[in-house]
Parts: C-alpha cells; sequence; structure tokens
C-alpha cells in the first residue's frame, strides 16, 4: 500500500511540475497604441527604419504602432522621454549609435542609460563611409592617411 502511494504521489508531483511552464507564460501585451520615439527628426535613417518596421508590428500585436520623433541634444530628449514614461511596455525608443556617446557628449543626462533602459534587440547596421569629390587623388583610405 505504500508503495503504491509513494508512486501515485511521485506521479502527482510530475504532473504537477509539467503544468508550471503553462503558468509562466509573459504577461500580455497591453491594449493601447505603441509608441517608437525616434529621437531624430523625421527624415533620417533611424526614422525611416522606424517606419519600415511599423506595419509588421502593427500586424504581430494587433494594436497599433506610431511613430513620434523627438529629436534635440543628441537624441536625449527622446531618450528622457522614454526613460521617464509609463512602464507599462506601450513606449519604445529606436535609436542609433549616439546613445553609446551621449553620456560622454552630455554628462549631466536627467536619466541614466543603464539604469533607465533595457536593450531588447538590434534591429538592423549600417556602414560609415568616408567620401570625396571624384576629382581629388584619393581612391583608398590608405591614400588619405
Amino acid at each position: 500500500m505504500t508503495q503504491s502511494l509513494s508512486r501515485r504521489l511521485a506521479l502527482g508531483l510530475a504532473a504537477t511540475s509539467l503544468a508550471g511552464p503553462a503558468f509562466a507564460q509573459p504577461a500580455a501585451m497591453p491594449a493601447g497604441p505603441i509608441r517608437i520615439i525616434v529621437p531624430f527628426a523625421a527624415g533620417g535613417s533611424t526614422d525611416a527604419v522606424a517606419r519600415l518596421v511599423t506595419p509588421g508590428l502593427t500586424q504581430r500585436f494587433g494594436q497599433p504602432v506610431v511613430v513620434e520623433n523627438r529629436s534635440g541634444a543628441a537624441g536625449s530628449i527622446g531618450t528622457d522621454a522614454v526613460a521617464k514614461a509609463t512602464p507599462d511596455g506601450l513606449t519604445w525608443l529606436l535609436t542609433f549609435d549616439s546613445h553609446a556617446t551621449m553620456p560622454a557628449l552630455l554628462p549631466s543626462l536627467p536619466f541614466n542609460l543603464t539604469k533607465d533602459l533595457d536593450p531588447v534587440m538590434l534591429i538592423g547596421g549600417a556602414p560609415y563611409v568616408i567620401a570625396t569629390r571624384p576629382d581629388k587623388p584619393y581612391r583608398s583610405l590608405t591614400d588619405l592617411v
């Protein structure tokens, strides 16, 4: 009798532990429009990327996604808006490399990049290019240096 009770108890515990992951699912996306804040002027490359991903995000989440440009102060105005937004998951920041240099250029930021924001994903990359007029003698970086 004790052996069958132990077996039943073990099977019951195993079945209960299998149900655990079902309760550990992430919370549903809150209702309402998602705002992607771009901390640069409309028409730039970061703005273009935000507008390219918006239709897919709208379809994926089933709710509107709006791009909002908040330019100024090397991107810190828009970044500050996201850092101070209600933490409901509906306000996102889409930024570029200036995000990494911001603390060095503006030491008195009203937010802390590492404490107030969490990186979620890298959605693209862009090359930096050095270009000159075609009538210059430079044809490579070695010629310039």
